[in-house]
């Protein structure tokens, strides 16, 4: 399961940048967006 997830994460995560190049949110939306996935990344991690 554990690898099902990363590989998961891996394709939101190219996803993700391929839709801020698209649409080039701004800087800091960017960096929230960045922040909350680190936040969540971590948390599933030490649970």
């Amino acid at each position: 399961m554990q690898g099902i997830r990363a590989r998961s994460n891996d394709t939101l995560g190219r996803v993700g940048m391929y839709l801020l190049r698209k649409f080039q949110f701004p800087v800091k939306t960017a960096m929230v967006v960045g922040y909350v996935l680190v936040i969540r990344e971590a948390l599933v991690l030490w649970s």
